[in-house]
C-alpha cells in the first residue's frame, strides 16, 4: 500500500511543469484583462461563439443520427440549432455580443446578489434563536443587495471593474500556481 501512495507521489511531482504553465497562462490572461480589457473580453466572446457554433452543429449531427434518446431528439435539435445561432451572431456582430454578453453576465450577478442577500437576512431573522451572530448575517445579507444594485445602476462601468478584479485574482492565482509548482519541483528531488 506504502509503495503505491510513493508511485502516485512520484507521479504528482514528476508532472510540476503542469501548474507552471497553468500559472504562466494564469497570469498572461490576467495581464491582456488588465491592460486590454475590451480585446481581451471579445476575445472570449468569440471563442465562446466557436464553441457554441461547433457545440450546436455537433447536437444537430447527434439528434438526426440517433445519437440521443428517441423521445428527447428534439430537444437535442433545438438546443443545436440555438447554439449555431448563437455562434453566427457572435461572428457576425462581435463587438455588441461583447457588450451584450458582458451585461448580461453583470445583471446576473446583481440579481443572484440581491436574492442572495436576501435569503440571507431572512434566514437569519428566522434561525435568530438558534445561532448567535445573525448580526452578520444580516450585515452580508445587506452588503449583498447593495452591491446588486451597485452592479445594476451602472453595467458597464461594473463590466469593467469586474474586468479589473479578475484581472487581478487571475494573475495571483497565477503567480500562486508558478510558486507551487516550483515547489513540487523542488520537493521531488
Amino acid at each position: 500500500m506504502a509503495t503505491t501512495a510513493t508511485t502516485a507521489n512520484k507521479s504528482v511531482f514528476s508532472f510540476w511543469w503542469a501548474p507552471l504553465l497553468e500559472g504562466l497562462a494564469a497570469i498572461g490572461f490576467g495581464a491582456a484583462l488588465f491592460l486590454q480589457p475590451a480585446i481581451t473580453l471579445a476575445v472570449l466572446t468569440t471563442f465562446l461563439g466557436a464553441y457554441w457554433l461547433v457545440d450546436g452543429l455537433f447536437k444537430v449531427v447527434a439528434a438526426f443520427s440517433g445519437q440521443s434518446q428517441e423521445h428527447s431528439w428534439w430537444i437535442m435539435l433545438l438546443s443545436g440549432l440555438l447554439g449555431i445561432f448563437a455562434g453566427i451572431i457572435v461572428f457576425g456582430a462581435p463587438l455588441m455580443s461583447t457588450l451584450i454578453t458582458q451585461v448580461f453576465l453583470v445583471y446576473m450577478l446583481a440579481v443572484q446578489a440581491i436574492i442572495g442577500g436576501l435569503l440571507s437576512i431572512v434566514w437569519a431573522i428566522r434561525a435568530h434563536k438558534e445561532i448567535r451572530g445573525e448580526g452578520w448575517a444580516i450585515a452580508g445579507g445587506i452588503l449583498a443587495i447593495l452591491l446588486g444594485v451597485v452592479l445594476m445602476s451602472s453595467p458597464l462601468l461594473s463590466v469593467l471593474v469586474l474586468a479589473r478584479v479578475t484581472a487581478i485574482l487571475a494573475i495571483a492565482g497565477g503567480v500562486a500556481l508558478v510558486v507551487a509548482a516550483f515547489q513540487l519541483r523542488n520537493y521531488r528531488d
